[in-house]
């Protein structure tokens, strides 16, 4: 399994963005709790929504509001295989660099 931050900056010099987005991304400072406030789902309903779409690809993986709570507070990191990566992207309406900085950008203990 990945991780999001090694996924999606391997990623991201290979396929989806000049470095020159990336700087412009990051002085907005995306944050995962900013991506999801932008399409309007409490934690419940984005952790309803990722456990749905990961069963719709063949993921048994289900996501709790706990989770969703301490990957926004940075208590622990996402990890996502490749296609889980997509869902979530496509579920916060964001782009792979916008995630992969969103995750890097959380507080940490």
């Amino acid at each position: 399994m990945y991780t999001l931050t090694s996924h999606a900056y391997n990623m991201h010099s290979n396929v989806y963005t000049s470095s020159h987005d990336v700087s412009n991304k990051s002085n907005n400072e995306v944050s995962l709790m900013s991506l999801r406030a932008r399409v309007d789902l409490t934690q419940e309903e984005l952790a309803t929504e990722l456990s749905r779409r990961f069963l719709m690809i063949g993921s048994n993986r289900k996501v709790t509001k706990k989770s969703v709570s301490d990957w926004e507070t940075g208590r622990h990191s996402p990890r996502f295989t490749p296609p889980e990566t997509l869902e979530v992207c496509d579920t916060l309406k964001c782009d792979l660099v916008e995630l992969a900085l969103a995750v890097k950008s959380s507080p940490s203990k």
